[in-house]
């Protein structure tokens, strides 16, 4: 069923998804996306990508589709809408994380594929990624002292500037090492089906197109969000993470890091990206919550703590 007009409200839930109550007062629930209407070729282009990325998923993942595009009441915007999933969301200890990290190891594969379909979006992740990491570069090294971002923030990227930069040159400057990844799985964008729970749908490519990065980011980002998360900083954390990066190589015959250390130097970088693009959007007139910028500060601290315990 088309939907043309929204002509009553949208409710969102906990995760950034919105309840649609149509006006014939048929209640029908979607998920959508509100979107300035200068995007809207942005995100056709990522519901071609994400049209070849689900052919080629073999049932180790699911993607869901858009469905439309959708006029709102908000001049400037515009909705798009995908069919909603009754889900549940990644549950410590009952959800099989490795089923995760398999999905990913699969995604990686199709990213880094020759396929022609997805020839056109390798380009354009190239050009924009690189565009966005030499941008991000140039900030830590000159970074601007008269922003509105705390002095304490300020302090703490002065002080890991060079660390940044140093990965920057080791592992994206020219390096074949990069490719097209997904650039954003944090907690919201993987849920389950409820009717099947063992297959993850991967929600939210839109950073495929900006992120030119090594792919062991993707995996980084899943132990930080899914496997450290729970704050379970036991004896057996260590091998908890061993084992998923086992189940990824069986996927990829490939290793995702050659040692834990760069698994945690993967993880202060990404901290410092996040800050990074955070630091960007305030000097481009886009407020940030001091919150927002403190998370990627102690996400940067706990991977040093990490790296004290474990290795």
């Amino acid at each position: 069923m088309l939907i043309n007009k929204f002509d009553t409200h949208c409710s969102n839930d906990t995760h950034g998804c919105y309840q649609i109550l149509l006006a014939n007062k048929i209640e029908v629930k979607k998920f959508v996306k509100i979107i300035p209407s200068e995007l809207k070729d942005f995100y056709r282009d990522i519901d071609q990508l994400q049209g070849a990325l689900s052919k080629a998923s073999e049932n180790m993942f699911a993607i869901s589709p858009m469905l439309e595009e959708v006029e709102l009441h908000n001049e400037g915007v515009v909705g798009i809408v995908y069919e909603y999933i009754d889900h549940k969301y990644f549950e410590v200890g009952r959800t099989d994380i490795n089923s995760i990290i398999q999905a990913i190891g699969k995604l990686h594969l199709v990213y880094s594929s020759s396929s022609a379909n997805l020839t056109r979006f390798q380009s354009i992740s190239r050009k924009n990624g690189e565009l966005l990491n030499q941008k991000l570069v140039n900030l830590y090294q000159d970074f601007p002292n008269n922003i509105e971002i705390p002095k304490d923030i300020i302090e703490f990227i002065g002080n890991n500037s060079d660390s940044y930069i140093n990965y920057y040159d080791k592992s994206l400057n020219d390096s074949e090492d990069c490719s097209m990844v997904h650039g954003d799985l944090n907690f919201g964008n993987i849920i389950f089906d409820t009717n099947n729970p063992a297959l993850p749908i991967i929600l939210d490519f839109e950073d495929s197109l900006i992120s030119w990065l090594p792919q062991n980011t993707d995996v980084a980002t899943i132990i930080q969000r899914f496997l450290l998360s729970d704050n379970q900083k036991d004896l057996k954390l260590r091998e908890r993470i061993c084992n998923l990066l086992t189940e990824y190589d069986k996927i990829t015959n490939n290793s995702a890091f050659t040692s834990l250390d760069e698994l945690w130097d993967t993880l202060r970088f990404l901290s410092l990206r996040a800050l990074g693009r955070l630091c960007i959007n305030v000097i481009e007139g886009i407020p940030i919550q001091r919150t927002e910028l403190s998370k990627f500060v102690q996400l940067h601290t706990e991977a040093g703590s990490l790296q004290e315990t474990y290795s």
